[in-house]
């Protein structure tokens, strides 16, 4: 019988991280300037091994956000935007083929603050991220659980 095992898992945890977020998908009827008024992850996170040697390797995911912005007249809009965070993982066996196994990204994004108005959907935000991965790859039970 075939199981996952874990064989890598990181976290990355930034409490108060500062970025430019550009809000894109905004409707020609908003009218500037916006204000960002929530940030959430959506959807599944891009990622990639950017570096690896025995026992830690370093994934870069790109999680994307669906970010509401209000206009001058109050209405609220749902726009489009990413943010990219390197995570490290510790590898748990040394001779693991990274490149065949299944990644589990697990992000979260949370607003803190923004730096106020924009003309053009382009914000300066201190975002709390936090992002779990889970590499797993199948195996053969030894003991015949399923």
């Amino acid at each position: 019988m075939l199981v996952p095992r874990i064989i890598a898992s990181g976290r990355a945890t930034q409490r108060a991280t500062n970025v430019t977020l550009c809000v894109q998908d905004i409707p020609e009827c908003a009218q500037p300037p916006y204000a960002l008024a929530g940030v959430s992850a959506s959807g599944p996170s891009d990622w990639e091994f950017i570096a690896s040697d025995r026992y830690c390797a370093t994934l870069r995911v790109t999680i994307p956000l669906t970010a509401q912005i209000r206009d001058c007249a109050g209405c609220v809009y749902t726009g489009h935007s990413s943010v990219t965070v390197d995570v490290p993982v510790r590898i748990t066996i040394p001779q693991a083929d990274l490149g065949r196994a299944n990644v589990t990204v697990m992000p979260s994004v949370r607003l803190i603050c923004t730096s106020g108005c924009s003309d053009d959907g382009c914000f300066t935000v201190s975002l709390a991220v936090l992002v779990d991965v889970y590499v797993t790859q199948w195996e053969l039970s030894s003991d015949g659980i399923t």
